[in-house]
């Protein structure tokens, strides 16, 4: 397969090179094109950047009539072998968003750049010239819309005439449809309405009022359900004057807004909600303002000596219970290396990271709500699997999720949690299917693209293309989306523990277990991977001591890596009979490793050495186990966590 990103340019002017421009070096188009895909307009979208590079570097290696929809989508766009163009459509539509952007590009940020690169209408083929000089072969990038996104590769682009003539039958034809559709939608009201009865004062007469008679068509379901939580952060309450050298009241909220607004799945607001009670997201944005699920409120207390107390409680907007409050004493700053926020940090990390006190409200809030009516439930929902890994909560998880990406406006949650589903079922597999599947791996790719896409100033969004890209030992793309991610909120436990993991899965062991005991020290909750990883680190360093409280501390026979590691640090302990349960529990649960454990080693350890490293190991501590069942050595058996 092409490497689309490597290829040499060559000298100008050599064979089959497009230059409509002959003074127009391929330096200077590399230099473009770079300049074109880190800008603003780029830089958030991978896809488009691909694809760009791909036709670019493709036409100045000689190689342009290999520009086809099929290279594309499999070189650029990570398409399988079997794409077929008629029935998949996305090369047509990533073109069209190529060319509105390359338009945006030029109409903002590139408006005085030397070199224009173009992907005319009716090919994939770009073109370059000098801004003002456009010739024949190019033309303007037209606005991005899906029906006018598809190229007819075969022919030529068309003359005058027949563009003419065909937007006069375009136009026609749209005038006709938009009709159509009017008479069928008045239809379709009259039949479930009685629209007409409507309208002269009449009584509902119409199909649905029949089918389903009720006096008072009021929702039943609860405020709370429906869409992702709000916040609306209070001004803050001030008392006494603040010393120089402590931050003001207006400076404490915003300290708020900063640290809040940097974790998703999460609305956070600064108008004051209506009157009444809190409505849900979905039906107060009809009313042009969003109704707040929650009132996070902070009182500051200015003390002379400069000491200065802030209380901060969270309060539930439907009946104003108080569900969390904390209290900060500081006078001065005792710790000069603490950085500025340190509060408004610690209030987001306890509110709003994964199993924070936000999410298990709303778990209680929802228990009873439809899944496949409320995405950010599917959320909840993937959570509680990811944490234990239950297999009864897979499917209805997995259903969820990607049932809630056919919503018109899907949260970008659910297509990070569909890419982190993905690729754990790729690295252990289980409930989804057996470990190593790499089309699970790809869709892991895909949903993670996609969210990056909707919402690249997105933590999470970067975190999950940081997984994905290492299961696929993309090392070096990995660290920059982890970098991105960190970047994006150095609060979240979740993107903490992904650098952490990275650094730790690609031999960084010491600065990844630095970073991981750093973040478990600031959370009471610990999930699985967090004690895996303590222990997978200390396991490496020849700790065993830790290792083994570490992995102690997974009671989860449903993880096959915890099973693995805790059976080599028992077989090292010489406790033979726990180390021969986690043997028999892994290939009673996860068959595939009975027949190769170095293989499913591998799909979750990256690092060849590593991977090989660990799998010779367990494969002589079961091989000695199978040779000696009868021997248990002189360690009493611990109780298996």
């Amino acid at each position: 397969m092409i490497d689309w990103h490597s290829f040499v340019a060559p000298a100008a002017g050599a064979a089959k090179v497009q230059a409509p421009q002959e003074a127009i070096r391929t330096e200077d188009i590399h230099r473009q094109l770079e300049r074109i895909c880190t800008s603003k307009t780029f830089r958030g979208s991978l896809r488009l950047t691909r694809f760009l590079r791909f036709v670019v570097e493709t036409t100045l290696a000689g190689k342009s009539d290999t520009v086809k929809a099929y290279t594309i989508a499999v070189e650029a766009l990570d398409r399988g072998c079997d794409f077929n163009p008629e029935s998949d459509p996305i090369v047509r539509v990533e073109a069209g968003r190529l060319r509105h952007a390359l338009a945006r590009y030029y109409a903002e940020a590139g408006r005085d750049d030397a070199v224009a690169i173009d992907l005319p209408r009716g090919t994939y083929v770009p073109v370059f010239h000098r801004p003002g000089t456009e010739n024949d072969n190019a033309s303007a990038p037209a606005p991005y819309v899906f029906e006018g996104a598809s190229e007819d590769l075969d022919c030529a682009p068309p003359s005058g005439a027949q563009r003419a003539s065909a937007n006069l039958w375009t136009r026609a034809t749209r005038t006709a449809r938009i009709a159509l559709y009017a008479v069928s939608v008045l239809a379709i009201l009259q039949v479930l309405f009685d629209i007409d009865q409507q309208l002269t004062g009449g009584g509902n007469r119409g199909l649905l009022f029949k089918l389903w008679p009720t006096r008072n068509a009021v929702a039943v379901q609860s405020p709370a359900i429906a869409g992702e939580p709000v916040i609306y952060v209070e001004p803050v309450t001030a008392v006494g004057d603040p010393t120089p050298d402590v931050p003001r009241a207006s400076m404490i909220r915003e300290r708020m807004f900063n640290a809040l607004a940097r974790f998703d799945d999460v609305t956070v607001v600064s108008d004051p909600p209506r009157d009444g009670p809190a409505a849900s997201p979905s039906a107060s944005k009809f009313a042009g303002k969003l109704a707040p699920n929650y009132r996070l409120s902070t009182a500051v207390n200015y003390f002379p000596d400069g000491a200065v107390m802030e209380a901060v409680r969270l309060i539930d907007a439907a009946d104003g219970t108080i569900v969390w409050a904390k209290s900060y004493d500081h006078k001065g700053d005792p710790n000069p290396n603490r950085p500025r926020g340190h509060i408004s940090s610690d209030v987001a990390q306890t509110l709003l990271q994964q199993f924070g006190v936000i999410q298990a409200r709303e778990a209680s809030k929802r228990t009873n709500a439809d899944p496949m009516q409320d995405s950010y439930r599917c959320i909840l929902d993937t959570n509680a699997y990811q944490r234990g890994f239950n297999p009864s909560l897979y499917g209805p998880a997995r259903d969820c999720l990607e049932h809630a990406t056919a919503e018109s406006h899907p949260l970008d949650g659910v297509f990070v949690k569909l890419a982190r589903l993905y690729v754990s079922d790729y690295q252990f597999g289980g409930a989804g299917g057996p470990a190593g599947n790499r089309a699970a791996l790809y869709r892991a790719y895909q949903m993670a693209v996609r969210a990056v896409d909707i919402k690249p100033t997105s933590a999470v969004a970067q975190f999950a293309m940081e997984q994905v890209l290492l299961a696929r030992r993309d090392f070096e793309q990995a660290k920059v989306a982890g970098e991105n991610a960190l970047s994006l909120n150095p609060y979240d436990n979740a993107v903490i523990f992904g650098r952490a993991a990275r650094l730790i899965l690609t031999g960084q062991i010491d600065e990844g277990m630095a970073a991981l005991r750093q973040n478990t020290n600031k959370k009471s909750a610990v999930w699985t991977g967090h004690h895996f990883l303590l222990a997978l680190g200390s396991y490496l360093k020849d700790d065993l001591a830790t290792a083994e409280m570490e992995i102690s501390q997974i009671s989860n026979e449903n993880f096959p890596p915890g099973l693995m590691l805790d059976a080599l640090v028992a077989a090292h302990n010489k406790n033979r009979l726990r180390a021969r349960h986690d043997i028999e529990v892994l290939y009673a649960k996860y068959p595939s490793w009975r027949d190769d454990a170095h293989a499913n080693i591998g799909y979750f350890l990256p690092d060849h050495d590593m991977a090989d490293s660990i799998g010779n190991e367990f494969e002589a501590v079961a091989l000695d186990l199978k040779k000696h069942p009868d021997v248990v050595g002189s360690v009493k058996p611990a109780e298996h966590p």
